[in-house]
């Protein structure tokens, strides 16, 4: 007899030691999923065939952050598709059905799924915020067993449009200012008109051709935004009005044309351009000055050297333009590939999640994890079942009340609060047993999971 119960005694030790390794590695593998969601833009909803949510996991308060008060009391999962998209129809049923009434609603697609033996379907809604932010709901769910597990990730379309927009605004302003600073080194003079005849663009050499040149003040001055015919102060309004002429006839007929005007210095030479935008409607001028001194006798010499200038600064711009056009492929792929890991996180995560739940199904202890606050059971193992002398189907989604002993019921319930204002292990005597009693808590302290086990 004392060597039996030394022999217990030794198997008890052995145990115990178990016990506390495989504790150990809960713990860890129950720190590592925590993480991993603290860390995901996932939410995963069980869910029944009525839609009655179960358990949820991952980030609902930002993926349904306008509904989300409705995932504490178990609400409707399509009600609240449906009000946070504020859509029923699916975007690919859409696309197939876009010139019939014949598209099929969310809940007729989901309800045929549910219906047939397909593991999986995948649904992609478009929605739109309070605040009229366009947004994909990406919506995934898996048949397991009798329930239904729902995967939702949601994607603002905004954010990603105002980034490519942003980029694309800062190319072009760097361009505009990099245009700019190459036509300060040319010979010419430019100057931009708008459709009222407004001054855009100046450039130096533009100046000095044009202005007088003992006048410092209106030299050095911000001309943008001033009429064209301001700058020409010396001129005699013959002199104005012929100049004004002519960019009126080139605004008119759409048609180039040119003129010379004496001047001390030399000839001073106009070629006026008609400023077309995309639909090739005149929105403006450009006027090309340049100007020739008396004193210069191989013009012809002077013509090549610009246009050869000219020719070096397009072929300079057609380089970087090409380069940028390489750029925005790469960034291109590299925002195809950033989604491919997205993707490959999730289902890392999903792996995570059935490991960790395959693990706890064959502990040779009774262990169970309980929602909070709705206080329903979300995970329950072989042993658990055995101890509670229930079947799977009878627990998940249910609390103690309609499962244990109402002795045992007024236990739980006395340790509860200090089990969730400690956030320590509670253990709990009942009869031949010991419970073992903690919680778990999220990124933001709050209290999220009750575990239970029993030895």
């Amino acid at each position: 007899m004392a060597d039996s119960i030394e022999e217990l005694k030794s198997k008890l030790e052995i145990l115990t030691k178990d016990k506390e390794e495989l504790k150990s590695k809960l713990d860890a593998h129950v720190e590592l999923l925590d993480e991993t969601l603290r860390h995901s833009d996932t939410v995963i909803v069980d869910s029944t065939e009525d839609f009655r949510i179960n358990a949820v996991l991952g980030p609902y308060d930002q993926v349904f952050h306008e509904h989300r008060d409705k995932f504490k009391h178990g609400g409707n999962l399509m009600k609240i598709v449906y009000a946070t998209t504020k859509n029923i129809i699916d975007q690919d049923e859409l696309k197939l059905h876009s010139n019939t009434n014949e598209a099929k609603n969310l809940e007729q697609k989901i309800i045929e799924f549910m219906q047939s033996k397909r593991n999986e379907i995948l649904l992609k809604v478009v929605g739109e915020t309070i605040k009229g932010e366009p947004f994909i709901l990406i919506w995934r769910m898996k048949r397991f067993g009798r329930y239904f597990r729902s995967f939702f990730t949601s994607i603002p379309a905004n954010l990603i449009l105002d980034k490519i927009s942003e980029k694309h605004e800062q190319e072009i302003e760097f361009l505009k200012r990099r245009g700019e600073y190459l036509v300060e080194f040319s010979s010419d003079g430019f100057i931009i008109l708008d459709k009222v005849g407004k001054i855009t663009f100046i450039s130096r050499n533009a100046r000095k051709a044009l202005m007088a040149q003992n006048v410092k003040r209106l030299m050095d001055a911000d001309v943008r935004g001033r009429l064209y015919r301001e700058i020409f102060v010396n001129d005699n309004i013959e002199e104005i009005n012929r100049k004004l002429e002519v960019n009126k006839r080139v605004f008119s007929t759409n048609q180039a044309e040119s003129f010379i005007k004496k001047s001390p210095d030399g000839d001073i030479h106009f070629s006026i351009y008609p400023d077309q935008n995309e639909f090739g409607d005149v929105q403006g001028l450009v006027i090309v000055t340049s100007l020739k001194p008396t004193m210069i006798s191989n013009e012809l010499e002077q013509k090549v050297k610009r246009m050869s200038t000219a020719v070096q600064k397009m072929q300079s711009e057609k380089t970087y333009a090409d380069e940028r056009i390489k750029e925005l492929d790469y960034n291109q792929h590299w925002m195809m590939k950033k989604m491919e890991e997205s993707n490959q996180n999730i289902k890392l995560l999903h792996k995570s999640l059935k490991q960790l739940y395959n693990y706890l199904e064959n502990m040779p202890i009774p262990i169970c994890i309980i929602d909070l606050p709705t206080l329903k059971y979300e995970f329950v193992n072989a042993k658990m079942h055995e101890w509670m002398n229930t079947k799977k189907t009878d627990v998940v989604g249910k609390r103690d009340e309609e499962l244990l002993d109402k002795d045992l019921i007024i236990e739980l319930n006395g340790i509860f609060k200090e089990t969730i204002k400690t956030m320590q292990p509670i253990k709990l005597k009942y009869k031949d047993y010991t419970i073992l009693q903690m919680a778990f808590t999220n990124e933001k302290n709050l209290p999220t999971r009750l575990i239970r086990l029993i030895y």
